[in-house]
C-alpha cells in the first residue's frame, strides 16, 4: 500500500525545513493562519513534524476588519489550533483606516499590517523566551510563487523581482514553495479538514486575482501544461544568480565607497556597467529607506549624472537627491549640504573655468573661495595652457623681496613633485589632477597653494580667475589668506 498525499507532504516538507535550515535547534515557529487551506496545511504539517524535530509551534490569525466572514475564518482558525492544543493570537488590524491614512490600495495595507503584526508576535515571543529564535511560518505555494514572479515582471521588475519569494527571508519561512495548490487540498481532503474560502479571493479587481485567474489558466491551458513549474523553475536561477550578484555588489561597494559616505566616480567607473546599475540601486534605496519607489529610470539618471563634468544635482524619490562634486557622488536629502571630504580632483579641461576681465583694484574684492581664484592676467604668457604635471616643473611658494639696490633675490621654488609629497596628496591623485600651468610653473594646485609668482596686487590691471566647481558654493579655504597662499 502505497503513502498517503500527507505522508508523501509530511516527508517533503520535512526534507525542505532541513535543507533550508528552517528550525534549527533553538528555533520556535510562529505559524500565520488565516483559515484558508493553504495555511491550515502548513500548520497541520507543523503540527505532525513537531513532534520529531522538537520546535515549539504557535499560530497567529490576523483579522483584517474588512469582510463580513472574518469573524468566521478567525473562528475556524481558533478552533483549529484547540483541537491541536497549539498557542492561538488572534491580532485585529484596521486595514480601510490605514489604508486611507497612507492612501494605499486594501490589498497593499492588509500585506504592510499583516507582517507587522506577525513580526509583534514573534518579538513579543522572543522576549517571553530569551535565547529563543522566531521564525515565521508563511503558506506560499507553487501557485503564489508563478503569480508574484508575473506580477513582478509586469511592474518591470528586475532579476531580483524574477527572484520571486524565497524558502528563507529574514525570518520568514515558506516550506509550502514547490508544493501545488492541488497537493495541498489533497492532503485536506484526506485528512477531513474543513477550510474557509476567503471571498475576495474572486474579485479580479485585485491585480494578483486577475493573474491567478485569468492568466496563469490560460498560460497552462493554452500555451504551456508546465507553465507555472516552469515559472518555479526560474525563480529559483534568477533568485540563485541574485544571491550571486549581492555578494559581488557588496564586494564593489566596498571598493568604491569614500569615508565620507561618498562614492568614488574613479573608481566607480572601473567597475563593469552591470554591477555600477546595481551600486547605484544599494545605495539609494539604503538612503531611501524602500525600493518600492525606485525604478530604472531614476538609476540611469544617477548614471548620467556620474558621467557629467562639473557638479550638479537631481531629484530623486524619498525627497532624495544624487549630488555630484567632481569624483565624488552623494545621496542627501534635498538641499541638505554635501559632507566636508577630501578634495574633488578636477581631471578634465571641462572641469576648470576661466575668465578675463579688469581689476577693480580693491584687494578685499579676491575671493576667499577653496574652488576659485585670481591671478594677474598680464603676468601670464602665451604658454598658459591646463595639463598634468611633468618632470621639472615647479611652483612659487615665496617671492623674494627687493634688496635695498633695487634687485630681486632668487624667489623660493619647490618642485611639483615634492610639493605634492610635502602636502601629502594620495598618490593616486598626483598623476590625475589636472593643473593650470604656464610654461613649467603651476599657477594653482587645487585645494593647496597657488604659486605666490602670480599674485594679484595693487597694480594689476587685469585678472584671470579660474574656478573648478568643488561644490555649491565653492567653500571657503581656510588654509589660504586674500593673497591666495597657503
Amino acid at each position: 500500500m502505497g503513502e498517503s498525499a500527507k505522508e508523501a507532504l509530511v516527508f517533503r516538507t520535512q526534507k525542505i525545513m532541513r535543507e533550508q535550515k528552517m528550525a534549527e535547534e533553538g528555533t520556535g515557529i510562529l505559524a500565520a493562519v488565516s483559515g484558508g487551506a493553504d495555511s491550515l496545511c502548513l500548520l497541520d504539517l507543523l503540527d505532525a513534524l513537531r513532534k520529531t524535530a522538537h520546535f515549539p509551534l504557535r499560530a497567529v490569525h490576523v483579522h483584517h476588519e474588512i469582510r463580513k466572514s472574518a469573524d468566521r475564518d478567525a473562528a475556524l482558525a481558533e478552533a483549529f489550533c484547540r483541537k491541536r492544543d497549539i498557542p492561538c493570537s488572534i491580532l485585529r488590524v484596521d486595514v480601510p483606516a490605514y489604508a486611507k491614512e497612507h492612501r494605499l490600495g486594501l490589498e497593499e495595507a492588509a500585506r504592510i499590517l499583516r507582517y507587522e503584526a506577525l513580526e509583534s508576535e514573534a518579538e513579543d515571543w522572543e522576549r517571553e523566551a530569551p535565547g529563543l529564535a522566531v521564525r515565521i511560518a508563511l503558506a506560499h505555494h507553487l501557485e503564489d510563487q508563478a503569480e508574484t514572479v508575473l506580477f513582478h515582471i509586469a511592474r518591470g521588475s528586475g532579476i531580483a523581482g524574477l527572484a520571486g519569494m524565497r524558502y528563507v527571508s529574514g525570518r520568514k519561512i515558506r516550506p509550502l514553495l514547490d508544493v501545488s495548490r492541488g497537493e495541498i487540498e489533497a492532503c485536506l481532503l484526506e485528512d477531513g479538514i474543513a477550510w474557509a474560502e476567503d471571498e475576495t479571493n474572486a474579485d479580479v479587481s485585485y491585480a494578483r486575482n486577475r493573474i491567478r485567474l485569468r492568466i496563469l489558466p490560460e498560460m497552462v491551458q493554452e500555451i504551456n501544461a508546465g507553465s507555472v513549474r516552469h515559472l518555479a523553475a526560474l525563480s529559483s536561477e534568477a533568485g540563485e544568480m541574485e544571491d550571486y550578484l549581492q555578494e559581488e555588489t557588496r564586494k564593489a561597494l566596498l571598493r568604491v565607497l569614500r569615508e565620507d559616505g561618498g562614492i568614488d566616480l574613479g573608481k566607480f567607473r572601473e567597475e563593469p556597467e552591470l554591477l555600477q546599475k546595481r551600486i547605484v540601486f544599494a545605495v539609494l534605496a539604503e538612503h531611501a529607506g524602500q525600493k518600492k519607489d525606485l525604478t530604472r529610470e531614476h538609476v540611469q539618471g544617477v548614471l548620467a549624472l556620474a558621467a557629467r563634468g562639473g557638479s550638479a544635482r537631481i531629484d530623486l524619490p524619498c525627497q532624495l537627491q544624487a549630488a555630484k562634486r567632481y569624483d565624488a557622488l552623494y545621496f542627501v536629502k534635498r538641499g541638505e549640504k554635501l559632507p566636508e571630504g577630501p578634495l574633488p580632483v578636477p581631471e578634465r579641461e571641462e572641469d576648470y573655468a576661466v575668465r578675463v576681465f579688469p581689476f577693480s583694484g580693491r584687494m578685499a574684492d579676491i575671493p576667499q573661495k577653496k574652488y576659485t581664484k585670481w591671478f594677474d592676467y598680464d603676468k601670464i604668457s602665451s604658454a598658459f595652457s591646463f595639463r598634468r604635471r611633468r618632470p621639472g616643473d615647479m611652483i612659487t611658494i615665496e617671492m623674494a623681496p627687493r634688496t635695498e639696490d633695487g634687485s630681486l633675490q632668487p624667489s623660493r621654488k619647490k618642485s611639483i613633485k615634492k610639493f605634492m609629497i610635502d602636502v601629502r596628496m594620495p598618490a593616486q591623485v598626483r598623476d590625475r589632477i589636472l593643473l593650470p600651468v604656464c610654461g613649467s610653473e603651476v599657477l594653482w594646485v587645487p585645494g593647496f597653494r597657488c604659486s605666490a609668482a602670480y599674485l594679484v596686487s595693487e597694480e594689476t590691471k587685469r585678472i584671470m580667475e579660474i574656478s573648478t566647481d568643488g561644490g555649491e558654493d565653492g567653500g571657503y579655504d581656510h588654509n589660504t589668506d586674500s593673497t591666495g597662499e597657503s
